[in-house]
């Protein structure tokens, strides 16, 4: 199986070069490294480059992000990694197994690097295989050709942008074409940083309340960044 892992970026200097070096270090050389930039202004393209892994380069927005590089990926598997996580060091074997065994996309549980005891609470959670209890934070990994059928992420989701793909592969192809893998990815708690735990469950919520009453997505983000960041 050839993986791609596809990881967009927005000044993730401080993160990306330790997630490329476990990356490199874990896979056993059938999976390419794509870091698909959003116009950083500081060094994450030069470090991607350093690190030996592809770049794409475009405007911001997470979704076209991921679309972009998908567009330059040559593997069988696509697998989506925020620059701020690590994934278990068995990842490569992990997504084998499950495509083998006909799961067309799935995720991992998740783990925060972090000692507030609050946010086990979220990690237990991300064991459950709801829509509701997913997200980019425990990465995402999708077969090319379901991704083709699926058309890739919607660019209008300037926010929820996994949500809305799960959404469309579960309604095209069934609920039991996801899969929850049941090892951890470790992920930071840097959303967590100078707002409170509730204050941020609170957000998170209310965004995906917002999302299933087909709210427009600019207005979804708006909300999230006043709520987060100007409050």
């Amino acid at each position: 199986m050839q993986l791609s892992i596809i990881i967009p970026t927005l000044n993730e200097e401080n993160y990306l070069p330790r997630l490329i070096r476990f990356l490199r270090w874990h896979h056993p050389g059938r999976a390419e490294i794509i870091v698909s930039d959003g116009g950083s202004a500081d060094a994450t393209p030069a470090l991607a480059r350093a690190y030996g892994a592809k770049i794409v380069e475009g405007p911001p927005g997470r979704a076209g992000q991921m679309n972009r590089g998908a567009a330059k990926a040559r593997g069988d598997v696509f697998y989506f990694v925020h620059a701020d996580i690590v994934p278990p060091a068995s990842f490569y074997r992990d997504i084998s197994h499950k495509c083998l065994h006909g799961k067309l996309a799935g995720r991992y549980a998740m783990w925060f690097a972090s000692r507030r005891p609050a946010l086990m609470i979220n990690a237990l959670f991300s064991h459950l295989n709801l829509l509701w209890c997913s997200g980019g934070d425990q990465t995402f990994f999708i077969r090319r050709s379901t991704w083709e059928a699926l058309a890739g992420f919607d660019e209008q989701y300037v926010i929820m942008e996994e949500y809305d793909l799960l959404r469309r592969l579960h309604h095209q192809f069934g609920p039991k074409a996801f899969t929850v893998m049941h090892r951890h990815v470790l992920t930071t708690d840097r959303k967590y940083q100078g707002n409170g735990y509730w204050k941020v469950n609170r957000a998170n919520l209310k965004a995906f309340r917002m999302w299933r009453q087909g709210k427009d997505p600019r207005a979804i983000l708006r909300f999230y960044r006043a709520k987060l960041f100007q409050d």
